[in-house]
């Protein structure tokens, strides 16, 4: 998350202990960087942000999106909302307000990037960010999963050089894509109609998240997005651009990625943490979704 103003508040059973703003800088960023030529700011880190940490701010007014690879936080601004792994997350803030982020009970890696008000109306998009509120709403929040695309992006963002000029350029257009994606789940959940029935459909997806090893039917899926089977099925398709069965092979496969990257699981292991029976099933489908296997995946994570 990208937030000005930032305290950083440890949480404890005892009373809150308020960090300076020096302290803010232990927080580990391995990207920090305004795009004048894009108007926006990147941030985040590939080091994990430390567990059970409180930040509280000022969002300026402007769109703020995050990726979140790994671990998950809470945010919110009169109440705390649950962030996923795995997710994109889009913010907009029509005027100056108060926010809290909370990082997970398990490190986070996460990439941000926004735009504010002035850097919006600089490109001429101011009518962008007025034209996603109503009446009188202040603050609009939208999520979806993050598909494998955004994912390496966002990692590469990450592990970009910033001496060289061509991954400097690389990481400007992970970052313009990304905010795209941003901008794109917040206008289609602007309308009522459609902000419930994504809920609905992110209500499904937490289920899969919480128990992704389970042998999962359409008809649990449907139960879980309280509709039929058939308006699932392509409501679905509309929302995600996916089958719920191809999303819950993303989310078992990056599932499986992370406890091979940042655990100490074995490939057998991390093939039934997630669900499969078969081992070569699983270095089959990991192969063809990531390019190489998952002991090659290890070795090479290793390597940066």
């Amino acid at each position: 998350m990208i937030v000005d103003a930032v305290q950083v508040v440890t949480r404890t059973d005892s009373p809150r202990e308020i960090l300076t703003p020096d302290d803010i800088e232990s927080i580990p960023l391995t990207v920090e960087h305004f795009s004048h030529r894009l108007g926006c700011m990147v941030r985040g880190s590939n080091r994990a942000i430390p567990p059970n940490i409180e930040y509280r701010g000022v969002m300026d007014p402007g769109i703020y999106v995050t990726v979140y690879i790994h671990g998950n936080s809470a945010a919110g601004s009169s109440g705390i909302e649950k962030m996923r792994s795995h997710t994109l997350t889009a913010l907009a803030f029509r005027e100056q307000t108060s926010w809290t982020a909370v990082s997970g009970s398990v490190p986070a890696i996460a990439l941000g990037v926004c735009m504010e008000r002035e850097q919006l109306s600089r490109f001429g998009m101011q009518d962008l960010l007025e034209d996603l509120f109503h009446n009188d709403q202040t603050v609009l929040k939208a999520q979806a999963a993050a598909d494998f695309r955004t994912i390496a992006e966002a990692w590469e963002i990450l592990r970009a050089d910033m001496a060289k000029p061509v991954d400097l350029l690389r990481l400007e257009t992970h970052a313009l894509d990304i905010f795209s994606k941003g901008m794109e789940i917040l206008q289609s959940c602007s309308g009522d109609k459609k902000s419930q029935l994504r809920t609905r459909l992110l209500a499904m997806c937490d289920a899969v998240e919480a128990d992704i090893s389970r042998d999962w039917t359409m008809a649990d899926f449907a139960q879980e997005a309280g509709m039929s089977i058939r308006s699932l099925s392509e409501k679905f398709r509309i929302e995600f651009d996916m089958t719920p069965f191809e999303f819950l092979r993303e989310r078992r496969l990056l599932r499986a990625r992370d406890a091979i990257i940042n655990g100490d699981q074995q490939i057998g292991d991390a093939a039934r943490l997630v669900g499969y029976s078969s081992s070569a099933h699983f270095c089959t489908a990991f192969k063809k979704q990531f390019g190489v296997t998952p002991g090659a995946c290890r070795l090479e994570t290793k390597h940066h």
